[in-house]
């Protein structure tokens, strides 16, 4: 099965928060194939220093958080890829009905 995560669905699994759990198993399923953008990336780094800017974890913490997402990647159990502009505008006008 391939997942596309979204920010929110990758900050849950590199620190608990309720949705983690789901997270988690969908990584750990056998034969799964895990995408997510260079912007998802980006965003991802950033909800971790807003989490070192509000308290929830330490600088060492987001240093730990961070080195383990580009290990990830680096790994290719998380895989990079490139979206283009029309999978935004799909994506954009997408119903909830849709799959």
């Amino acid at each position: 099965m391939r997942y596309y995560f979204d920010t929110s669905a990758l900050v849950r699994y590199y620190h608990i928060e309720p949705g983690s759990a789901k997270v988690d198993a969908l990584i750990r399923e056998p034969n799964s194939t895990h995408l997510l953008s260079r912007l998802t990336v980006l965003e991802t780094q950033s909800a971790f220093a807003l989490n070192v800017r509000t308290g929830e974890i330490t600088n060492a913490d987001f240093v730990l958080l961070t080195k383990r997402l580009k290990a990830d990647i680096a790994l290719r159990r998380l895989l990079v890829v490139r979206v283009l502009r029309r999978q935004y505008d799909r994506a954009e006008h997408c119903s909830p009905n849709m799959a």
